[in-house]
């Protein structure tokens, strides 16, 4: 025996409330590919074909249409992929597991893509069995209503349907007592009605056109599906097949099969709502948008208005999520999102992406100043604080702007994206309007990355050398490896933009493993070839290298692979890398210490400089930043700022390195400070690492003061 009982498919991504509907429908549902093959299925759709979900999801609607009706099946499939028809409806005959036909009503719409193609099909299928038996057995009775009256009282009015006689002046003349049970009106109480009395005003004229037409040509039967009142006012979805039995003279009128369908049209809906908008706050989603998006340019284009696009993004909305759970972070979204929707003008569109991204469409405006006013609106709206039961929480937003310049919608969206992508570079909480020059450097930024993916895989992916100086000895004690990237041409490009691009992207991670590795080869090479070699490498690290999983055996790896010691190595990385660490970065950085790896402050002074973390850390070495050096000889204030630095390098037993030294007065100033090491190009440029050498002082004859 076939098992129908299996649970049908999951849909992926799908929201547990769309998957509640789909699953619990009382009608067969199915999504169907454009070439017929079966994606999601139903429960009630297995049963009524009479196989299990598994055999069913192997299977096209062609296999089991029965061969009669599948031409005409396939003709209107084509005519809605070829956008001549958006929906149609028809009977048919299934083929049952066990061989017999199933007569069926099918109901068919589509789900297109956003560039239009067709995504897929939404089938509705219901057994009609039952219907057709009752049609037919109606049928009969009319013949039969001379000899037996009280069969066919029998058997019309204890139908589930109602059944209905109109006469031809379309007025009711008879209606079985199912009317009382499925509408709540007593018995007699539309006898001679207009039978379109109690059907809803806006399904009144394609009724009454389909009774006219059914008057004119007897050999109809049509099938429509509309609203009608129940006693209480409320409204039900009804499906109408009706039969011409006017020539019949036991009858004379035409006969209504009507059918409650209100669970199937009402999960239809449920499924249509869910396809275009975002499960938790119910705004539009990313299809919905698109559609809006694309007539409001239009319409803007025909009377002259500007269309503006805002795309919105919560600052560190992440924190929130990781501090007070994902259930304060829908709950925050949730409010964001009705901020928003008040915040707004009537006519303006907001719609959720995904995660924390919002856009809103602004259509019919003549000042870009309009646009402004509203982005400043909600940046104040969405940064008042927000009482959850988790606690009180801020965010605040960033807010890109673009405006349609008449290169299509998905041009619109992708330059509002990039805008917001500038806002987030300049500090967050705040708009920033798209130029062109942000889309010459989004470009720029694309080229950058994908060269730095080809140059990993081609394995051009290079390192250089700059020498760090014992500023006393005039000895190169260490040096600092420098990602350098072989251009196609073979010329050689400076980090520069890569690097930016890289942490963006997650490419650092494996640039940041080849840059290691090639950099501890270095050092073991250096070693055998000569008793000069420098004591330690230094390698720079990103706070995403940091945290990511398995950086800490990638380290230790490379170490052994190269028979290097932990305190060869010296990792640097910013000071706000170490003040913004989260645990997988603390965990990480306590691993190198305990090993012996150093660990180094880089551009020392330019970012949060809080003293508490050259404590709380196990920090070796701080590099003072090059903007300090190069004011040394010229702004007094410099000198106090690397003396105070060398003080207290000193204090907390810290090597102190100097970056950026360019001239003799610099090298002397901060070797009169007492600084212990220093890097610039007045020492030594970066160099391959066979191009380095270390034996002798390296350090230039400096003039005495006088």
């Amino acid at each position: 025996m076939v098992d129908t009982t299996a649970p049908a498919p999951r849909i992926a991504g799908a929201p547990e409330e769309f998957q509640l509907a789909f699953e619990q429908a009382p009608i067969g549902i199915a999504l169907v590919s454009p070439d017929g093959r079966f994606l999601w299925v139903n429960d009630a759709l297995s049963r009524i074909c009479g196989y299990d979900t598994e055999a069913l999801l192997r299977l096209t609607f062609q296999d089991i249409t029965h061969p009669d009706d599948l031409d005409a099946d396939l003709a209107q499939v084509e005519a809605m992929i070829r956008g001549e028809i958006t929906a149609y409806s028809m009977e048919k005959r299934y083929l049952h597991a066990r061989g017999h036909e199933v007569p069926i009503q099918l109901d068919v719409s589509m789900v297109r893509r956003v560039d239009g193609s067709p995504r897929y099909f939404i089938s509705h299928v219901q057994d009609i069995s039952e219907r057709q038996a009752t049609i037919d057995a109606l049928a009969s009775a009319h013949e039969a209503l001379r000899v037996s009256q009280q069969r066919f009282a029998a058997l019309v009015e204890r139908s589930t349907d109602i059944i209905c006689i109109i006469d031809e002046q379309g007025c009711i003349a008879y209606h079985s007592p199912a009317a009382e049970r499925l509408l709540g009106y007593a018995p007699g109480t539309w006898l001679g009605t207009p039978f379109t009395a109690v059907v809803h005003p806006e399904d009144q004229a394609e009724l009454n056109e389909t009774f006219r037409r059914l008057v004119l040509e007897p050999s109809l039967i049509p099938l429509a599906e509309v609203r009608v009142t129940t006693v209480d006012g409320l409204w039900r979805h009804v499906e109408i097949s009706a039969t011409n039995r006017l020539a019949d003279p036991a009858v004379r009128g035409i006969v209504a099969n009507v059918r409650d369908v209100t669970d199937r049209a009402e999960a239809a809906t449920r499924l249509a709502w869910q396809a275009f908008h975002d499960s938790l706050t119910g705004l539009p989603n990313r299809a919905l948008l698109a559609d809006r998006l694309g007539h409001a340019v239009e319409r803007a284009r025909r009377v002259g208005d500007l269309t503006a696009l805002l795309f919105l993004d919560l600052d560190r909305f992440k924190l929130v999520n990781d501090s007070m759970g994902h259930e304060a972070g829908d709950l925050l979204l949730v409010e964001v999102a009705s901020r928003l929707e008040r915040t707004v003008r009537a006519g303006d569109s907001v719609a959720r992406l995904g995660g924390d991204e919002f856009v809103i469409l602004v259509e019919s405006v003549s000042e870009t100043d309009e646009v402004s006013a509203l982005a400043e609106r909600i940046g104040e709206v969405v940064a008042a604080p927000i009482e959850l039961p988790q606690g009180m929480v801020t965010v605040t937003a960033s807010i890109g702007i673009a405006y349609d310049s008449g290169r299509g919608p998905e041009h619109l969206l992708r330059d509002a994206d990039t805008a917001l992508y500038r806002a987030k570079e300049k500090g967050r909480n705040r708009f920033h309007v798209f130029t062109e020059s942000l889309r010459t450097a989004a470009l720029r930024r694309m080229t950058a990355e994908q060269e730095l993916r080809d140059a990993l895989e081609r394995g051009r992916i290079e390192v250089h050398y700059q020498p760090i100086v014992d500023l006393a000895g005039g000895t190169i004690a260490a040096v600092e490896a420098l990602l350098r990237v072989r251009t196609e041409d073979g010329g050689l490009a400076l980090p520069g933009e890569y690097i930016e691009v890289a942490d963006e992207s997650g490419l650092i991670v494996p640039v940041g493993a080849a840059v290691l590795d090639q950099a501890c080869a270095a050092l073991a090479g250096w070693r055998a070839a000569s008793a000069s070699s420098p004591g330690h490498v230094a390698v720079n690290v990103s706070a995403r290298e940091l945290g990511s999983p398995g950086f800490t055996d990638r380290v230790l790896a490379s170490l052994d692979r190269h028979h290097l010691g932990a305190s060869d190595l010296v990792l640097e990385f910013t000071e706000a890398t170490v003040i913004g660490a989260d645990r997988a970065t603390l965990r990480a950085v306590d691993w190198l210490h305990r090993r012996g790896v150093g660990l180094s402050i880089d551009d020392f002074g330019t970012g949060y400089s809080s003293l508490a973390y050259l404590k709380r850390f196990p920090i070796r070495s701080v590099k003072l930043d090059r903007t300090f050096v190069g004011g040394l000889g010229v702004d007094p204030s410099d000198a106090e700022i690397v003396r105070a630095v060398v003080t207290l390098g000193r204090s907390l037993r810290l090597e102190v390195v100097a970056e950026g030294i360019e001239t003799l007065d610099q090298l002397q100033s901060l070797q009169d400070l007492g600084c212990d090491f220093g890097q610039g190009f007045l020492l030594g440029h970066p160099l391959a690492a066979d191009e380095l050498r270390f034996d002798g002082p390296v350090l230039p004859i400096i003039p005495r003061r006088t």
